[in-house]
């Protein structure tokens, strides 16, 4: 047999064990998904969503939601609040209410957030975060279940 027909098969060789070895690292970066059974988590009474009727809220009980927010954010004395702050009572009536509405303040870089919702529910702020992190999601939830479409 003369020597290039062993080279070609040399290098033939070559080829499929690194075609094979480039095959085995792809194997393993393929994506793996446990099979585990989905398990249902509890939402927390917090975030759940509950039934809301509006209500017209006193000139100082919107005063006073506006005060509790103002304290919560970065550059209280920047904040515009939109028109008036909504009233929301639970349904089937329960003590006490939330109040919404929407503010536009600045951040801790001085740039303005565009208007973001908030609700205030007792003593409790809670401002609108847009993120994907889970305060973020649970936050924006709260808003939602106790403001309905505000």
């Amino acid at each position: 047999m003369p020597k290039w027909i062993g080279k070609i098969q040399g290098m033939k060789m070559h080829k499929l064990l690194s075609l094979l070895c480039f095959a085995f690292i792809l194997a393993g970066c393929a994506a793996h998904t446990p099979s585990v059974s989905p398990q249902k988590t509890a939402t927390p009474a917090s975030v759940q969503k509950v039934r809301t009727e509006r209500i017209q809220l006193t000139q100082e009980q919107q005063q006073a939601a506006i005060s509790v927010v103002k304290e919560s954010l970065k550059d209280p004395y920047s904040a515009v609040f939109d028109s008036e702050v909504q009233g929301y009572k639970k349904v089937p009536p329960a003590l006490g209410y939330t109040a919404c509405g929407k503010v536009n303040a600045k951040n801790a870089y001085g740039a303005f957030t565009g208007k973001k919702l908030f609700a205030v529910d007792g003593s409790q702020v809670f401002l609108w975060r847009e993120g994907n992190d889970i305060a973020s999601i649970r936050t924006d939830q709260a808003i939602l279940s106790r403001c309905g479409n505000y």
